[in-house]
């Protein structure tokens, strides 16, 4: 008896998906939603998949588990089958997704959720779906259907997380409007897989890869074995070397900008430019963890290279928040103690203190540092918060020389903590040959009772993934937001084992960019509640886990500082310093008197904690000591902008102006706070009391209209290249003002005066209507749409010709446009047109002349008579398919060229013929001449020929 089971994998091999549905939708209510739970596992079994059903009442939010088999103890994906007649409601999906978040989830360690309805789900259901959640329908069990192939395939192809699914599908749809998008998203969520998928739409077009290092290639490389054939994978670096012609010889129809950020470097920055303006119409995708470049006037390379172009902007705090990345603990501590106990010890020393308190003092210093090796010390920490089963770390130092010192230094910690029973070291630095080699054999090296320590100054900072690291140790300390989010993200990563641990020992947990990430995951958590409660979702965020280990110890340094140095003295000091430099503002670590600093520090910590005497703050008071650093340093730019209003007239301070390049930057600052409404009532009032303006500069504005306008003028046209060496401001300028329309942030009276000249707001969509007014044209001169390959007269119209039909075979291509062309009797396989016109040709021959051996040559049609050819050729190679010989043999054509074959054996005769003249003086071959009787036949056919008039005249 054949079962539902033995049916559907029969309609299965045999790819019948409708047949699969019918049954799948006959089946009794009580089997339907275990056989297609059966069904579907058995899918995803045959495209490469690990499985495991879970199916039944309790199957806790569960019916399948996914298991890659690269890592088959980690679940994937967890999978809920529905076999309803219906889409299922809204209502029906986020019970699945609350039962995933609740049970599913916290049972299976995964929180990467899929549905899979057979009739799909009702529209308002789409809303979920930014919860870690794909909604599967048909379509993508007919995916399932047609690459099930069990016997071969041993694992999945490329498949995309719900958030990285949401992305693709932002950029193919943006793709449709403009070819230019990026992808801002966080270290770890998978920027090389979204590249992967995006390559794979391109199999078989040559694409190039552009990123900041060999080893971000090599990572991407691997990924796609099936393209490098076909791929170009280059660093910045390298492109910018590249001569005009060996750009032009590339060919590429899609640029990936991997790290893109990185292509606001001067040098790189303008190689990329030249790549982009040589192919203005391929398709260009760039991603990166962060587009501004905060060190270089936070500039944002997703508005300058993509135009504000964004298909999906995923921070790490976001990510962490959503449960893309798991939430990391951080660890803060410091690895030494050397530097503050010398300090201590030289303050003690210099003290007016008697011998005896002295004494007593220094003993409690060197019982510190006891305390502290034993209590705080690194080896301690190590062995109280690193598990035994993370046994892979990156280990990020300040330079070589530091990394020399520390590499000894971090093995007698791991010695001491006593976690692993070996330790093994590896290095990557630039300028070290053994890199490579150091860092696969880290990768590669899997042994549970060693632990890896790789060292690292700046190579890993960026798009290197390392999967089994499960922490970092920061020993260099940045200012930089984009170092210190990409080295904490070398241990985050998406569908990680365990909860990633940061340690800190150089405490930027105390620094200003740490304060930001905390700052950013209490903004991420209050958005991410916001939008679930709309929904009638419950609060899901994780729990960051911090540790502060540096609290006890400082505390236990600042009580003894206080005894050593009175309040007097210190305040005499701070006399002496306003004496000698015009202010009480003594820099932290002041070098010339690191224990001033800290004295002027903790005054201002005391009066807002409550703890400093009246006092004291009136005598602070009267010598101009600062309370609010952040309020002084604003009303010191803000005198400084005055002298600039009063110098030049307004307060438009040029970005990066040489003078006073902080004063730039305090502007460009008011404006983002006045933006993100971060900025105080009264601050906005002086600001604007004083002539400053908020937007764009209506001077700079009209400056550089009046610069736009000569353009127009010597050029004719609106359309200023990128990056246009003649005048770069007016290139940004342009692509600003149609970022600011899209954005509706320009006003009525701009949008009127550029459209008076002119201005195109859309050039994708106004280069496709010049082109498409153009193919009009040509098919009026010609009497078709077929532009010919490379074609002198129009190479961008010839271009743009197989662009439509490439855009269409990839469904980029909208569904109005290819309506226009099919209007106009556009072709979209060129092979079928040319096949059609000279069939039909072949026809006529056939029809006048009783058959098809048209001559070689055949001065009447050339093109034809080398068709005839042709085909003949593709006939023999056996590359000619079966429908089109049907059709050919319908008209009498054979394999074979008669004339052909004729013509070749009279020239062997007339050779033969040739020969024996130049052996007997003459051509009378004897009738039955035994030693060549066929020539002799030959020589009486041709004679009869003649007499008859019918020898060719060419013969």
């Amino acid at each position: 008896m054949i079962t539902h089971e033995t049916k559907l994998l029969q309609l299965t091999k045999e790819k019948d998906c409708k047949g699969t549905k019918l049954i799948l939708e006959s089946l009794d209510y009580q089997v339907k939603g275990g056989i297609f739970e059966w069904y579907l596992a058995e899918l995803y079994r045959g495209n490469g998949w690990l499985t495991n059903i879970q199916g039944g009442k309790q199957d806790l939010g569960a019916d399948i588990l996914l298991f890659h088999p690269k890592t088959p103890s980690k679940a994937a994906m967890v999978i809920q089958a529905k076999n309803h007649f219906k889409p299922l409601t809204f209502d029906q999906t986020k019970i699945e997704l609350i039962k995933f978040e609740q049970k599913a989830a916290r049972q299976y360690g995964c929180q990467q959720f899929q549905l899979v309805a057979v009739n799909g789900f009702v529209a308002e259901a789409s809303k979920l779906e930014e919860f870690n959640l794909i909604l599967s329908g048909w379509n993508h069990v007919i995916d399932l259907i047609e690459h099930y192939d069990p016997d071969t395939k041993t694992e999945p192809e490329i498949e995309l997380y719900a958030h990285n699914k949401n992305t693709y599908e932002n950029v193919n749809r943006l793709w449709q409007e403009g070819n230019y998008v990026a992808v801002v998203q966080a270290t770890g969520t998978g920027k090389s897989m979204l590249i992967a998928k995006v390559m794979s739409d391109f199999l078989g077009q040559k694409t190039l890869v552009l990123a900041p290092s060999r080893y971000i290639l090599d990572q991407q490389k691997a990924k796609v074995p099936w393209a490098t054939q076909t791929t170009n994978f280059m660093t910045y670096a390298k492109i910018s070397h590249l001569t005009q012609r060996q750009i032009e010889n590339l060919g590429v129809e899609l640029i990936v900008l991997d790290e893109f950020h990185r292509c606001g470097a001067e040098v790189w920055g303008a190689g990329v430019q030249r790549v982009l303006n040589a192919y203005d119409d391929s398709y260009v995708i760039g991603t990166t963890a962060t587009p501004i470049r905060y060190l270089d006037d936070r500039r944002d390379m997703s508005d300058e290279l993509f135009e504000g172009v964004v298909a999906a902007d995923i921070s790490l705090a976001e990510a962490i928040i959503k449960r893309i990345l798991p939430a990391p603990t951080y660890v803060a501590a410091l690895y030494t103690l050397g530097e503050e106990i010398e300090e201590l010890r030289g303050k003690l020393f210099k003290s007016n203190l008697s011998e005896e308190k002295k004494k007593k003092i220094e003993g409690e210093v060197s019982q510190v540092a006891i305390n502290w090796e034993s209590t705080w010390g690194v080896p301690h920490i190590l062995a109280k918060h690193l598990r035994p089963d993370i046994n892979k770390l990156i280990v990020f130092c300040k330079d070589q020389n530091h990394l020399d010192k520390m590499e000894v230094e971090v093995q007698k910690w791991f010695q001491k903590a006593a976690i692993h029973r070996w330790r093994k070291v590896y290095r990557v630095i630039s300028a070290d040959p053994e890199s490579d080699r150091n860092l696969e054999d880290f990768k590669n090296n899997h042994s549970k009772d060693t632990v890896h320590l790789l060292f690292a100054i700046d190579m890993l900072n960026e798009g290197l993934h390392l999967p089994d690291v499960g922490a970092v140790i920061l020993l260099r300390p940045t200012e930089s937001p984009i170092v210190f989010y990409q080295q904490i993200g070398r241990c985050i990563q998406v569908g990680a084992d365990q909860a990633p641990i940061i340690f800190d020992f150089v405490n930027n947990f105390r620094s200003i960019r740490a304060g930001d990430f905390l700052q950013d995951l209490e903004n991420a958590k209050k958005l991410e509640n916001e939008k679930r409660t709309d929904l009638g979702l419950e609060e899901y965020a994780p729990n960051l886990q911090i540790i502060d280990e540096t609290k006890e110890i400082i505390d236990v340094f600042d009580e003894i500082e206080d005894r050593l140095a009175s309040w007097e003295s210190m305040y005499e000091k701070l006399l002496e310093f306003k004496k000698k430099n015009g202010h009480c503002n003594v820099p932290d670590r002041w070098p010339e008197d690191l224990q001033l600093g800290k004295w002027v520090g903790k005054q201002r910590t005391k009066r807002n904690s409550g703890l400093l005497s009246t006092e004291r703050i009136v005598r602070l008071n009267k010598i101009g000591f600062i309370w609010d650093l952040l309020a002084s340093n604003w009303e010191e730019m803000f005198e400084y902008l005055l002298e600039f209003k009063q110098k030049n007239g307004h307060c438009n301070v040029p970005s990066r102006w040489p003078e006073n390049s902080k004063l730039s930057r305090w502007v460009s600052t008011q404006r983002e706070f006045w933006k993100n409404g971060k900025l105080s009532e009264n601050r906005i009032n002086r600001l604007e009391e004083a002539g400053f303006e908020w937007n764009i500069l209506e001077t700079n504005w009209n400056e550089l209209f009046t610069a736009l306008l000569k353009f127009k003028e010597k050029i004719g046209h609106c359309n200023v290249p990128r990056d246009w060496p003649e005048n770069p401001d007016l290139s940004y300028w342009v692509s600003t003002q149609r970022e600011n329309y899209r954005k509706r942030l320009l006003s009525p009276d701009r949008i009127e005066r550029l459209e008076q000249i002119g201005f195109v707001w859309d050039t994708i969509r106004h280069s496709w209507e010049e082109n498409y007014s153009a193919l009009i044209e040509f098919k009026s001169a010609t009497g078709h749409c077929d532009v010919p390959d490379k074609w002198p007269v129009n190479l961008k119209l010839s271009h743009w010709v197989g662009k439509q039909r490439s855009d269409r075979k990839k469904n980029r291509l909208s569904a109005d446009r290819i309506e226009r062309l099919n209007a106009i009797g556009f072709t979209w396989d060129p092979q079928d047109a040319v096949w059609n016109k000279m069939y039909g040709a072949l026809q006529e021959y056939n029809k006048k002349n009783g058959h098809c051996n048209v001559p070689r040559n055949w001065s009447e049609n050339i093109r034809l008579s080398s068709w005839v050819a042709h085909i003949r050729k593709l006939w023999k190679e056996g590359k000619l398919s079966r429908e089109r010989i049907k059709q050919l043999e319908l008209l009498g054509f054979t394999i074979i060229d008669h004339d052909a074959v004729k013509k070749e054996t009279w020239g062997k005769m007339f050779s033969s013929l040739h020969e024996f003249k130049r052996n007997h003086g003459h051509c009378n071959v004897p009738q039955r001449w035994d030693k060549n009787p066929v020539l002799a036949n030959w020589i009486a056919n041709q004679r009869q020929l003649k007499r008859k008039n019918r020898l060719k005249s060419d013969y």
